[in-house]
């Protein structure tokens, strides 16, 4: 197989073109670039975009024969889609041609539209299937020759040949069904035409493979001689024109390192020099198509040789060969891990790099096991001869460690210390926090501790102690309640037995005597201690002992508080205390007269407190005014109506004051007044009475003259608007002098409706109005109002 590496150089170079070869018939197809590259996707009509439509991009090589062709009589019958025509150069296709000539790196590389739509003799053309094209889809950069382009008109969207029809999967031989697909180009004139056939499940990707995924297919070709045989490349997203090429091949597929391989390279078009490359070793005759490789003597494995020549227009061209090189053994020793490791481990050493082996010791196995130090030796041999390779295992010992006991603890002790050589492990375990054990966390039992340390060299060792923690005995003193002084010795009581009782008054500290006597009169603390284990705890206990029972209160004798006031009593004593009323407990609240003590019965007996009697001073404060509201100005005689008082005060927001017993108070400014009187008793008991009053300039009175009753909750009434009056009578007639109805003004207003409930229709009625204002003075007063309904 043929492959051409495009590269440009920048050197100077004789041009020398092989004569290319000009078909006797009107053309000759060459090459089909089946499967376009586009880099878009979703193509679903000729209006989607030109770089996303494959078969807008899809192109064909011909060559002319010995006459020229003119554009318009060619016919073209595509393997998929109708021939449209091919379109005329216009500015479009100059502009398509323009854009991919500056793509071109070379200058040799030149594109053209045939001058009139005439294709001369003898030339190259490249036919691409549509005049709406992606310029940058299939590269002409790497261009060095002269190419006629012409275009299909636009019109056609899908694919005019047909793609692999290969597994998805690549694979090395074809697994898609024999499927031809062919072309033909002719000449309506002449009717001379070109046919040319291609199977397109014989269509390879760009690793040379057959299917796989689509991108891998992208630049799918075939090429054919003047006799039609196709020939499958892929050369990748490249427009199908055809460089210079080269084969090269070796007298062998293999050699060894210190052999020496001929190679030859066979070249297609021109050739302005050559050059072998590849590999690690030389080559003879490096700048000749006849060479020989020497291998380098560490060289193995399959390595590609490159044969390069210059081809059209300075153009590197190269191809390669892929040989396998046997090299002397490469003998080597690989390991499981580490030749370095802690006793009671193992290494498991492997021999790599030759065909057959003996280690130290005599065994030919290709993986032994070792787990001693020592130096170990592998012999490999093969076809080509025998290598030696070695490697030193290290065994460390495992280092020892000396882990110190810890004494038996009590669950509530403090944290201990752990301690263990060498320093730097780790403690493990319940109840271990770093470098300590604490009995609080672990509780009571007995607990496994651990100690790893693990040296330099990554060797480990462990040890471990046990630590007992004993459980804090619960302990607790019977309260024998309080005792009295002169009641004899009490016999204590706790849990649990075995322990020792201290305190003043303790007479036997194993059977926990108390005599109250030798203790006295208060409280004692006793203390009762147990051991157990580690541990020890204890448990004390206020004892009072008393003399007698006493009862005192704070308050007694005749006491005098004022109605609906109360007092505070307290009772002091020890023992439980009941008032005479009932009451349990230390404190009283009197709320009521009568006579009060305090009971006390206690353990060492019972005692009275003093009497407390308790009477209520009463004092009412009344008073009655002459009038409550009269218009400015006007006085206001207040009478005194109190019991019980012996003293008042008069207080009123006018300003006026007064102590006499009743009080005459001047309005001489509208407004509202408060009058207070403060009656006050022989004990300093006082009551309060307070009264208000309306001082108002004159009768006011507002009088509508329109209302409308229509429901709109405007102005829905006839409201009369009025202060310093004692009573308003309301009559209302129609314009016949009929009475409707009557009401009182203060309390309510008329909705226009006849007494018995019936609405009145629209229009002017009369009003009389009959009042008695604060003064007592009686008037009358008459108008109109007009009734409206419409809203």
């Amino acid at each position: 197989m043929y492959r051409t590496i495009w590269v440009l150089v920048f050197i100077i170079v004789a041009s020398i073109r092989a004569a290319a070869q000009i078909p006797t018939s009107c053309l000759e197809i060459q090459s089909l670039l089946v499967d376009a590259c586009v880099p878009g996707s979703g193509c679903t009509s000729n209006l989607s975009p030109n770089c996303s439509c494959e078969g807008k991009n899809e192109m064909v090589r011909f060559i002319t024969g010995p006459n020229p062709i003119s554009i318009s009589d060619l016919s073209i019958t595509w393997p998929n889609n109708t021939f449209l025509g091919i379109s005329s150069p216009n500015a479009g296709t100059a502009t398509l041609v323009a854009d991919l000539q500056a793509t071109v790196s070379s200058p040799c590389g030149l594109l053209l539209e045939p001058p009139g739509g005439i294709i001369p003799a003898g030339k190259k053309v490249l036919l691409i299937t549509s005049t709406d094209m992606c310029t940058s889809a299939n590269s002409f950069a790497s261009l060095v020759d002269t190419f006629y382009v012409i275009f299909q008109n636009s019109g056609n969207f899908q694919g005019h040949f047909a793609n692999h029809n290969n597994s998805g999967t690549q694979t090395p031989t074809p697994t898609g069904t024999p499927s031809p697909r062919t072309l033909s180009i002719g000449l309506i004139s002449t009717g001379c035409s070109d046919v040319v056939t291609y199977d397109r499940a014989q269509l390879i990707n760009i690793n040379g493979l057959y299917g796989g995924a689509s991108a891998l297919n992208d630049g799918a070709r075939v090429d054919f001689d003047f006799a039609g045989n196709p020939t499958y490349l892929n050369n990748g997203c490249i427009a199908p024109f055809e460089p210079t090429s080269i084969e090269v091949a070796a007298a062998a597929n293999s050699v060894c390192a210190n052999d020496t391989l001929p190679v030859s390279a066979t070249v297609i078009g021109s050739n302005a020099g050559v050059q072998w490359s590849g590999g690690a070793g030389v080559f003879i005759n490096g700048n000749s198509l006849n060479a020989f490789y020497v291998p380098a003597t560490s060289e193995s494995g399959s390595i590609q040789l490159i044969c390069s020549v210059v081809g059209s227009c300075g153009v590197l061209v190269s191809d390669t060969v892929a040989i396998s090189v046997l090299p002397l053994p490469q003998t080597s020793i690989s390991a499981s891990g580490s030749l370095s490791f802690c006793q009671g481990n193992s290494v498991q050493l492997f021999a790599n790099g030759a065909n057959s082996y003996v280690w130290t010791g005599g065994s030919t196995a290709t993986q032994i096991s070792v787990n001693q130090s020592a130096w170990y030796v592998l012999s490999g041999s093969n076809s080509c001869g025998t290598t030696l390779d070695s490697v030193e295992v290290i065994v460390f010992s495992n280092p020892i460690i000396n882990f110190t006991a810890v004494s038996p603890l009590c669950e509530n002790d403090s944290p201990v210390n752990l301690v263990a050589s060498p320093p730097g492990g780790i403690f493990s375990g319940t109840g271990v926090t770093a470098s300590q054990f604490d009995p609080s966390i672990s509780g009571s039992g007995n607990f496994t501790i651990n100690y790893s340390f693990t040296d330099n060299n990554n060797c480990s060792s462990a040890a471990s102690i046990s630590i007992s923690v004993d459980q804090l005995p619960v302990v607790s003193i019977a309260n024998p309640g309080s005792l009295c002084l002169n009641q004899g010795a009490v016999q204590l009581s706790a849990s649990p037995s075995g322990g020792v009782w201290s305190g003043n008054g303790i007479t036997n500290v194993n059977q926990g005597t108390f005599n109250p006597s030798i203790a006295g009169i208060g409280q004692t603390q006793i203390i009762y201690s147990v051991d157990s284990g580690a541990c020890s705890n204890s448990d004390t206990l206020m004892i009072s002992v008393g003399n007698s029972s006493v009862v005192n209160i704070d308050v007694f004798g005749q006491q005098l508080i004022c109605t609906g006031e109360s007092l505070s009593v307290n009772a002091i004593g020890g023992g439980t205390i009941v008032w005479s009323d009932g009451t349990i407990g230390n404190a009283i609240v009197i709320s009521n007269p009568g006579t009060y003590y305090a009971v006390i019965n206690g353990a060492c007996g019972t005692d009275t407190s003093e009497i407390l009697i308790v009477n209520f001073d009463n004092v009412t404060a009344q008073f009655n005014a002459s009038s409550t509201s009269g218009t400015v100005p006007f006085s206001i005689q207040f009478q005194n109506q109190s019991n019980g008082a012996i003293s008042y005060q008069w207080i009123s927001t006018t300003g006026n004051t007064s102590v006499q017993t009743d009080f005459t108070d001047t309005y001489s400014d509208a407004g509202s007044y408060e009058v207070m009187l403060i009656a006050t008793s022989a004990a300093g008991c006082k009551d309060t009475a307070v009264g208000m009053i309306n001082a108002y300039d004159s009768v006011y009175l507002f009088i509508p003259n329109v209302f409308s009753p229509n429901g709109d909750l405007v102005n829905d009434e006839f409201e009369i608007l009025s202060y310093a009056l004692k009573t308003l009578e309301v009559v209302i007639y129609n314009r016949w002098g009929q009475e409707i109805t009557r009401y009182d003004g203060l309390n309510k207003n008329w909705k226009g409706e006849s007494t018995n409930g019936n609405e009145v229709p629209e229009g002017t009625y009369f009003y009389l109005l009959r009042y008695i204002d604060v003064a007592d003075r009686s008037m009358e007063k008459n108008g109109t109002v007009t009734l409206i309904k419409t809203k």
